[in-house]
């Protein structure tokens, strides 16, 4: 398994086609704008404009009591500075409470009424969906640039309704297959407390080791599922069972492949979610047109790389799938030509 040939082929595939970040894109974009109707709607929008007004009023009397000389001999100055600068402790507690003396808090309570919460849950059910099918028509996209086909919406959509159920059954097989165990543990270490408290102590030791252990090796011997799933067009309970068996002695292999995935999707997230959500923040206290234009584009260039990046993820699993699929098929082949070789022998 060439793990550099299938970061290579991803890369050069996304340069390419371009266009099958517009699935993922628009799971980013719409739910954004669905939760800015939805503020407008319920008429939280208002309440929320004024919690962000007050929490810059507050953030600034806290930084000039930290950077202030006069305040390094307090008592709770210690307290009040960690708590600024890590934003939670005691920073977060008088934020929640600067809200309630404004009465911030009453007023949200207020608009918790019926039609509102019927309005929620609609807004909540609808981006559920969208999400998953757009989700699902992110793979749609990748398998129809892979298999060099025509990338327009026809193709996508019609590829994505195909799949669309095996995709959602394979989900909820993962989800079993992932927390079923975990929950198992949870249940057997409740019952270890009732039986004694320093068993319960161990076992709770115990249980975060299993639950690191199992989560990464359930993740590396899945790791193909959706791959498998689009690629191959097998069903979902098939898709899981071939993942297991083509997995089989390739973990050290597969965990640099998940470590690759998931690390740049980390970093990615690490480096970018802060100024992702200051970028918000800002939008919502606008000082000047320049200023929330300026903003504007810079959040659509956080939604553009976060895009990028989800893209590059899915191609490298499919490309990865496929070169060790390939190995595994030459193996086979070489195999079977060394036994007719010897005359029907196979030779140690």
């Amino acid at each position: 398994m060439d793990i550099g040939k299938a970061f290579t082929s991803s890369f050069e595939g996304l340069k390419k086609n371009k266009s099958v970040i517009v699935p993922i894109l628009i799971s980013l974009i719409v739910p954004i704008i669905l939760v800015f109707v939805y503020l407008h709607i319920s008429g939280l929008y208002d309440v929320v404009i004024d919690a962000v007004y007050l929490a810059q009023e507050y953030d600034e009397k806290k930084a000039d009591y930290v950077f202030s000389n006069y305040n390094l001999s307090d008592k709770n100055y210690t307290s009040e500075a960690l708590g600024y600068f890590s934003g939670r402790g005691e920073y977060r507690k008088g934020l929640v409470d600067y809200w309630e003396a404004n009465g911030i808090i009453t007023r949200s309570i207020g608009l918790l009424n019926l039609k509102n919460i019927i309005w929620g849950i609609f807004f909540i059910t609808s981006i559920t969906i969208l999400s998953i099918y757009l989700s699902c028509a992110s793979y749609a996209i990748v398998l129809l640039s892979i298999r060099k086909e025509k990338l327009d919406y026809r193709n996508t959509i019609s590829l994505t309704n195909k799949f669309w159920s095996r995709y959602i059954l394979t989900g909820l097989l993962l989800f079993i297959i992932t927390f079923v165990p975990i929950s198992l543990g949870i249940l057997l270490m409740v019952l270890s407390f009732l039986l004694n408290l320093w068993i319960g102590v161990i076992s709770i030791i115990l249980f975060i080791v299993f639950m690191i252990i199992y989560l990464v090796f359930i993740s590396v011997r899945l790791l193909f599922v959706y791959p498998i799933l689009f690629y191959d067009d097998m069903p979902s309970s098939q898709s899981i069972k071939k993942c297991f068996t083509i997995t089989k002695n390739n973990f050290k292999q597969l965990l640099i492949v998940f470590g690759i995935m998931y690390g740049i999707g980390a970093t990615v997230n690490s480096i970018g979610f802060t100024p992702f959500f200051e970028s918000f923040y800002n939008l919502l206290l606008p000082e000047n047109i320049l200023k929330s234009i300026s903003i504007f584009f810079l959040i659509v260039f956080f939604l553009l790389v976060g895009s990028f990046v989800s893209a590059f993820q899915i191609l490298f699993l499919f490309y990865s799938y496929l070169d060790l699929q390939s190995s595994k098929t030459s193996k086979i082949s070489a195999t079977v030509s060394a036994y007719k070789t010897k005359g029907g022998k196979y030779e140690n």
